[in-house]
């Protein structure tokens, strides 16, 4: 048990490593050398736990990505399981526009991206961390995700290409418009009724409202430590 301990925390070290130094530096300018002395491990450690850099940025992706959805969640506080879902959008593009370092971080992610094999770009890995969450309120999930492949990659698309666009410029921009537009892809990807939609976005702007602006900077104080 020890071993398997000692062994998950120096995983956690090296991922916790990476987040800093990819949001800190960038994904092309870290080497393993900064991320062997901020997680005072060897290379060796490394190569052992992850077999490409790019897993390193994916997995460091998925843990930026886990905070925000757990701040929606807090936010939300119990409410319909589908709103967290919502409002993660909406805090992701608040860091977006407000933090450049997020945003490098994301920009970063599309390079990589684009410079993998086709058949990995599509990897249902990426869709466990965010669209899995919709199993949460879609009943079946599994079986859903299978018959909406085309869908799911098609907001996908829209997302890579909304992050690409704003890359530069990015305070021209309400970060709530961008949130609301690309919503509004999703839901009439996916033929969402027009008053669930207004009903529910509506909600999302009163936790937002209420929440946001005042609680933000401390919650993800708290969520990252958390993890």
């Amino acid at each position: 048990m020890a071993e398997y301990e000692n062994g998950s925390e120096t995983r956690n070290r090296i991922l916790d490593a990476c987040v800093t130094l990819f949001t800190d530096k960038g994904y092309t300018r870290t080497t393993y050398a900064d991320i062997c002395t901020l997680a005072h491990v060897n290379q060796g450690s490394i190569y052992y736990h992850f077999k490409k850099k790019s897993e390193l940025y994916r997995l460091a992706y998925e843990r930026v990505n886990e905070v925000n959805y757990r701040i929606a969640q807090k936010l939300c506080d119990g409410e319909a399981a589908y709103l967290p879902f919502l409002l993660d959008t909406f805090i992701y593009w608040y860091r977006y526009f407000s933090e450049p370092s997020f945003r490098q971080f994301m920009a970063d992610g599309l390079a990589i991206s684009s410079a993998l094999p086709p058949e990995l770009t599509t990897d249902r890995r990426y869709w466990g961390s965010y669209w899995g969450r919709c199993a949460s309120f879609i009943p079946d999930w599994e079986s859903f995700s299978r018959e909406h492949c085309l869908e799911l990659e098609l907001c996908s698309s829209i997302d890579a290409t909304l992050t690409r666009h704003f890359q530069s410029g990015a305070e021209d921009r309400s970060f709530r418009a961008v949130a609301t537009m690309e919503l509004r892809y999703y839901a009439d990807i996916f033929h969402m009724r027009q008053e669930h939609y207004e009903l529910a976005m509506r909600r999302v702007n009163q936790i937002l409202d209420q929440s946001l602006f005042s609680q933000l900077p401390e919650l993800l104080r708290k969520t990252r430590l958390e993890l």
